[in-house]
């Protein structure tokens, strides 16, 4: 699910991405969170934003360590979190890429510790 807020002098409105027809035009900031992509979502935000292919192919095997990739317009930042469970500890694979005037956040649903190790 793709959720994208555009923020304009302290007030935020919905957008929706796909009827934008060129980021680059658009002189506001724009967050957009992807929260368990498809492959679909993930071509749009590489149409829309020109991710570079590595990053998508990133994002789709995960399992990344966490590092930061500087492109010509953007960053490329893999982070980790960690959530403790009643029982289990898990590990969160978030991917952010940063501009001037936007930042997209991918994630997929927890994964527990006992699975990667």
């Amino acid at each position: 699910m793709i959720r994208t807020v555009l923020m304009r002098g302290g007030a935020m409105a919905t957008l929706d991405l796909e009827k934008v027809k060129d980021i680059r035009k658009v002189k506001d900031y724009i967050f957009v969170e992807v929260d368990g992509p498809t492959g679909n979502d993930l071509s749009l935000i590489q149409e829309k934003f020109n991710i570079d292919p590595l990053e998508i192919e990133d994002m789709q095997s995960r399992g990344q360590r966490p590092k930061v990739e500087d492109y010509e317009d953007h960053l490329f930042v893999v982070v980790h979190s960690l959530e403790l469970g009643e029982e289990e500890l898990f590990v969160n694979e978030v991917y952010i890429m940063v501009s001037r005037n936007w930042v997209i956040v991918v994630h997929w649903n927890n994964r527990c510790v006992k699975e990667v190790i």
